[in-house]
């Protein structure tokens, strides 16, 4: 079965990398934060994120990312 990804650039994985996704709230005075992008090299070393990170965005400074590329995700080999 065949995984898909959002495949980004250099500089969007740079600008993206542990920001929130999903924004924030407060609870009782205090700041839950929300998930953050991990953007990640694939087989081929292009930065991709999750369809899930994408789907999910829902913090303005970052909808774009719903917008980049799908493609299969190739995993890099595990070194063990």
């Amino acid at each position: 079965m065949e995984t898909y990804v959002h495949l980004l650039t250099p500089d969007q994985a740079t600008e993206i990398a542990d920001k929130e996704y999903t924004v924030g709230v407060v609870i009782d005075g205090e700041y839950i934060p929300g998930s953050l992008f991990n953007p990640i090299l694939d087989l081929f070393d292009n930065y991709v994120i999750s369809i899930t990170e994408a789907d999910k965005c829902n913090n303005p400074l970052y909808i774009w990312v719903k917008d980049t590329p799908i493609i299969i995700y190739d995993p890099k080999p595990r070194i063990i």
